[in-house]
């Protein structure tokens, strides 16, 4: 992609490097940072997507890392427990509407285009801030937050610390890496500052003033500036890690180099050194990492210096013209306790040989006594077990004895740990077992707690469902009584056991109706006779029923009245009984059955009825009938 004449990106290649968004150029116009995306803003929907954490039901974690959002806003419903808020990579300007969180933690407002900070007055509780990347020109707008740890304020336009940082009292972390500034006056007071990254920045000079009142800086970070001399290490304090590469440091600035006795970490990178500090060994008795890389030391017996660290474990030396000397290799042999080199872990050279000689140590496990050798004095009879150097020995390698002694020409054996790093290492192990035993032991009483639990609630669910079980069989048992007398309630009555004139009328019943049948078999011919009227049917049953109740007599009802003579009557057919009726006006119809039956019942009723009266005991007297005059062959009306 070619380049425009001011050496940017035009405005064409721009939106071809974003991919093309057809909203890119709009929002290139209006100085978005961020384009290609489409503007959101901070709603209900997009708060429950990007909710990261809840707790009792309530949102506690709200990530809005690159969501093309330009206001800060919508965010009350959930001020009272937000504890990490991200709003990082957006295209927010200002920072508002962050009030009223008072159990906000963790504030995240990096790669914004935010140039004042602002707003962060009803944030008590926050511990981390981000505003890395940004434009921020002074630091400001930090008076109230009495709790905060880490502050952030990489890569923006900051010029001076001014006292926006007085009376952070409890800040531990401070990054100012990637500004503009010149001195670091406004440190005083943060008495908890334990790293501070001021690498990157335009400062020419850094005093003892600047650094007094740091009584636990651990780290100090002041690479890539322009330092000229280390007068601000004159006190000696508690840093461990010290970098002052990129510096354009010379030699003379070490003298008088002050003592740090806890210092482990020393980076040098990218002076102008010639020689090592010669007071290194004593000033930093605890060093373990060195970076001497890029710079103008010349000479390997300044590698040599430093076998006086026996701390050294790690060293970079890269870059440095005396790392052409053939005696290079040699000076890194010196250093007994080098672990790593440039980044990698150190391995000697093999064929590097000591110049006066073999020594007892390289070959101590090959001596062997030669059984006949003449010509090798001192050897057979065992005065002494030396030997000569090889160089005096040709063709060591086709006799006897030792064969190719060179591949034991090992390097010396790394220090092996002293018996209170030993001891150290014994204690640590066994305070991390006994920890993760009362881990275990602490786990395995919850586990067993829950279980009792678990099992008395288990016993209680068993004990409710046995007595729903006799509650319901209870009920079910009340039920059955309940539904017996409702269905005897509702049942049609039985009726009464019939009584003995019912059940001799019944006798009598049934054998007219064989006598019926037997006539049937043979009918009479039709005639039509004047039948005179009778005694209702129904009254006379009901009277012969009353004259066996008055006086019960041992007499066979039916064979009685079978043995009675009773003269043939014609049968009349009920054609005729009807045309006799409609002739004397008569109401109601004739009883069901066949024609004449109920008019011969009712003249052997009243014989019976006439029978009983003769056999009664006391004067009863007649029954008067009612008369029909005119009646043919049905009964008056009852």
């Amino acid at each position: 992609m070619v380049l425009s004449e001011g050496g940017s990106l035009s405005s064409s290649q721009r939106i071809v490097a974003l991919g093309g968004e057809r909203r890119a150029p709009k929002q290139l116009s209006e100085g978005c940072r961020w384009v290609g995306g489409e503007d959101a803003e901070i709603d209900e929907t997009l708060a429950s997507e990007c909710a990261e954490g809840t707790e009792g039901g309530k949102v506690t974690d709200l990530n809005f890392h690159y969501k093309f959002l330009r206001k800060i806003q919508g965010l009350a419903d959930f001020a009272a427990s937000l504890r990490s808020l991200d709003l990082s990579s957006n295209n927010l300007r200002v920072m508002e509407n962050l009030g009223a969180m008072p159990k906000l933690r963790e504030l995240k407002l990096d790669a914004c285009q935010i140039s004042r900070i602002e707003g962060l007055e009803k944030c008590p509780s926050l511990v981390n801030l981000h505003l890395e990347d940004n434009e921020i020109v002074c630091v400001e707008g930090l008076e109230k937050l009495f709790s905060l740890e880490t502050l952030n304020l990489e890569r923006n336009k900051i010029q001076r610390l001014g006292r926006g940082c007085v009376k952070l009292t409890k800040l531990k972390e401070l990054r100012l890496a990637y500004n503009e500034l010149s001195t670091l006056d406004g440190l005083q007071g943060l008495g908890a500052l334990e790293v501070l990254d001021a690498s990157q920045n335009k400062l020419d000079a850094v005093s003892a003033e600047h650094l007094k009142g740091l009584g636990k800086l651990d780290e100090l970070l002041l690479s890539g500036n322009r330092l000229s001399n280390l007068s601000f290490l004159s006190a000696p304090g508690r840093l461990s890690s010290l970098d002052i590469s990129d510096n354009g440091l010379k030699s003379p600035a070490f003298k008088g180099f002050p003592s740090l006795p806890l210092l482990s970490e020393f980076m040098l990178a990218g002076n102008y050194l010639e020689e090592l500090p010669p007071n290194l060994a004593t000033c930093c008795p605890t060093l373990e990492i060195l970076d001497i890389s890029r710079n103008m030391i010349s000479t390997p017996l300044e590698v040599e210096k430093l076998k006086s660290l026996s701390s050294l474990k790690e060293l970079c030396i890269q870059g440095n013209p005396m790392t052409e000397s053939d005696d290079f290799p040699k000076a890194l042999c010196s250093l007994e306790g080098l672990e790593y080199l440039e980044n990698r872990q150190f391995v000697p050279p093999k064929e590097i040989m000591l110049e006066d000689g073999e020594q007892d140590a390289t070959f101590g496990l090959t001596k062997v006594e030669a059984k006949s050798s003449p010509s090798r004095p001192g050897t057979a009879g065992g005065e002494s077990f030396s030997r000569p150097g090889t160089a005096s020995r040709p063709g060591t390698a086709s006799k006897e004895g030792v064969q190719q002694p060179l591949m034991h020409a090992l390097p010396k054996t790394r220090k092996c740990a002293s018996s209170e790093q030993v001891t150290a290492w014994e204690q640590q192990t066994l305070c991390s077992l006994q920890a993760i035993m009362k881990q275990v032991e602490k786990t395995t009483s919850q586990v067993d707690h829950d279980l009792q639990e678990m099992h008395r609630y288990v016993k209680k669910a068993r004990d409710a469902n046995l007595r729903y079980e006799y509650q319901v069989g209870c009920m079910e048992a009340e039920s059955i009584p309940e539904e017996e007398e409702l269905l005897r309630k509702y049942q049609e009555p039985e009726p009464p056991p019939p009584g003995r004139a019912s059940q001799k009328l019944r006798q009598v019943t049934i054998s007219y109706r064989v006598e019926e049948e037997e006539e049937e078999e043979v009918p009479p011919p039709p005639k039509i006779v004047e039948v005179k009227s009778l005694q209702s049917p129904s009254k006379a049953a009901v009277r012969a029923a009353q004259a066996d109740e008055v006086e019960e007599v041992p007499v066979d009802t039916a064979a009685e009245v079978e043995s009675i003579a009773d003269p043939e009557l014609p049968e009349i057919e009920e054609e005729e009984v009807v045309q006799v009726l409609q002739a004397r006006g008569l109401q109601g119809r004739p009883p069901a059955g066949k024609p004449g039956t109920e008019l011969r019942v009712q003249r052997r009723a009243a014989r019976r009825a006439n029978s009983a009266k003769s056999r009664s005991v006391g004067p009863r007297g007649p029954y008067p009938r009612l008369p029909s005059p005119g009646a043919v062959g049905y009964p008056g009306s009852r």
